[in-house]
């Protein structure tokens, strides 16, 4: 028979020079979480970062409070407790090659194992 074309994929990225910092945290506490990334290629809006957070704790949050420090990347997000999985949205393009950091604020109550 002949080949079937793909239409479509999944782009999968590439998230070098990475980093997670807990400035100031502590054991059960929830604390900021400081994520610096630079993507392979190019981020369009509406593409999606799933980090997993093995051990953190804190009740479902759909709408993260998220600072882009740097990047340009207006990254929104959401807390899932039971996948221990911080799911970021990008809210506006950023090239591949950019370093982008941001701050995902205590105040949304994820706690360090």
């Amino acid at each position: 028979s002949d080949p079937t074309p793909v239409l479509s994929t999944e782009g999968i990225v590439a998230l070098m020079a990475h980093s997670l910092a807990l400035p100031g945290g502590a054991a059960t506490v929830a604390s900021d979480l400081a994520l610096s990334f630079t993507a392979s290629c190019p981020l369009s809006a509406g593409d999606t970062l799933t980090l997993l957070l093995p051990g953190f704790t804190g009740a479902d949050v759909s709408n993260l409070t998220i600072t882009t420090t740097s990047g340009g990347a207006a990254l929104s997000g959401s807390w899932e407790s039971g996948t221990t999985q911080l799911v970021m949205t990008v809210g506006a393009e950023v090239g591949g090659g950019v370093a982008v950091s941001l701050v995902v604020a205590a105040s949304n109550g994820l706690a360090l194992p």
